[in-house]
């Protein structure tokens, strides 16, 4: 049942592989506290990026709960605002995109890049054009060189974690999609993926909470319904009522009909 219609408000620390009780995360204590959670926060992205997703969430979390304490600053991008020019390109951009031409919408991309070095919004939609091309690996590290110029960019980690769902990674998905919802825990599909990412783990309680809460945020979402109808298949043994409300609440809603859950159904 491999379809997934393309999401920790439980404990994140569950959802992760055993970490070492060694592995402990605290600001480096000849920095001051701001420059200590850059710091950190920079560690937790090559932790991240080497496949260790257990040791960057703990250094994500203390870095949360250090902010949590400093006075909210003002943001200071590393990068430099766009310039006029590429404003308007990035509007031919967005409407060459918005038309389906993803090639223009590309190559007008690209130029933005050339002309704002470093900034996060032409990263972003370039890697969701080649995600939306299937090219994972490129739409991966675009998104990665986003959150570099901007770890607090939901979109970034969201499409990330997006990325690794197709890309049958679920550790780094979880990674992801767990900052992505410390960022934007009122999102729905943040919750949608990441309860599909839970799923791929097995951890269909933790799944479902997800899923639920995707629903909760927005009852009209129909791939979080088709999801979570597959996580009550998947269960042993399946709660076949459960997924059959769902699954029908998702077809309602225009998801299309799928012969092999209907099968499922019906043993």
């Amino acid at each position: 049942m491999k379809r997934l219609a393309v999401g920790v408000a439980c404990s994140f620390l569950l959802m992760f592989q055993a970490v070492s009780q060694a592995e402990t995360a605290s600001l480096p204590p000849d920095l001051p506290p701001l420059e200590g959670a850059k710091a950190l926060s920079a560690e937790a992205l090559e932790r991240l990026e080497s496949g260790q997703p257990g040791a960057a969430r703990l250094r994500f979390e203390a870095v949360r709960s250090q902010r949590a304490a400093l006075p909210t600053p003002t943001p200071t991008p590393d990068y430099a605002p766009l310039s006029e020019d590429a404003k308007v390109i990035a509007a031919l951009a967005m409407a060459a995109f918005e038309q389906g031409d993803l090639a223009t919408a590309r190559l007008e991309f690209e130029k933005m890049r050339l002309l704002s070095p470093g900034h996060p919004m032409p990263l972003v939609n370039l890697g969701t054009i080649a995600f939306q091309s299937g090219r994972l690996d490129q739409s991966a590290a675009l998104f990665q060189q986003a959150i570099r110029a901007e770890p607090n960019s939901p979109e970034a980690w969201t499409l990330l974690g997006m990325v690794r769902v197709y890309q049958d990674q679920p550790d780094l998905a979880l990674a992801a999609l767990s900052q992505a919802v410390l960022l934007t825990p009122d999102n729905p599909k943040v919750h949608n993926y990441l309860g599909v990412a839970v799923g791929r783990k097995g951890w269909f309680d933790g799944a479902e909470a997800e899923l639920q809460q995707a629903i909760t945020l927005d009852p009209k979402y129909a791939d979080a319904q088709f999801n979570l109808a597959l996580i009550y298949l998947q269960r042993d043994p399946p709660n076949r009522a459960l997924a059959a409300r769902h699954y029908q609440t998702a077809l309602k809603l225009g998801a299309p009909a799928d012969p092999e859950v209907e099968k499922k159904l019906k043993e």
